[in-house]
């Protein structure tokens, strides 16, 4: 993690500064932050993983891809994996084939896909993305939060219901 740390501070001349007049060295400053750095890390990846599947598979989200995945929904109602409504009157009519369209190319070709899974994003459930109208796909999805949400639907591939420590 202070590897990690020492890039950052790095990157930035005026944290470079600070390091060097108040810690004596980039290092330093890593080693002194390192384990907060890393309990915050783990705590925003927590939520946003939380976030992010109450958006998409919970029973009662208006962009749920898939219902019946969550636990806390299974407490309330027993059921398989089951695709909703939109998608199948779109054509995915089970959840390998939306499995299989997620994972390929074609998934931004389904505009009812691509509508549920852009206006998830959009809503401003997910912590530090606040609620946008429509707007290019690469201005809302960065490189950390494309791994975090492959991660949590690589669960999914696998026929997993995620937990927080997918």
């Amino acid at each position: 993690m202070a590897t990690l740390i020492c890039w950052f501070i790095r990157r930035y001349p005026v944290l470079q500064e600070v390091a060097v007049s108040e810690y004596g060295s980039v290092r330093k400053m890593a080693k002194k932050f390192g384990p907060y750095v890393q309990y915050r890390a783990t705590q925003e990846r927590s939520q946003f993983v939380s976030r992010v599947k109450d958006i998409f598979y919970q029973n009662k989200s208006s962009f749920a891809l898939v219902k019946n995945v969550l636990l806390t929904d299974l407490n309330k109602e027993k059921g398989e994996f089951e695709v909703c409504q939109a998608l199948v009157d779109s054509g995915v009519t089970s959840v390998d084939a939306l499995r299989k369209l997620i994972r390929s190319k074609k998934m931004y070709c389904n505009p009812v896909l691509y509508n549920l899974f852009c206006s998830g994003i959009e809503s401003g459930r997910i912590k530090y993305n606040p609620k946008k109208g429509n707007c290019i796909f690469n201005c809302i999805f960065n490189c950390i939060f494309n791994c975090i949400f492959n991660c949590i639907f690589n669960c999914f591939f696998k026929g997993l219901r995620p937990s927080v420590s997918c």
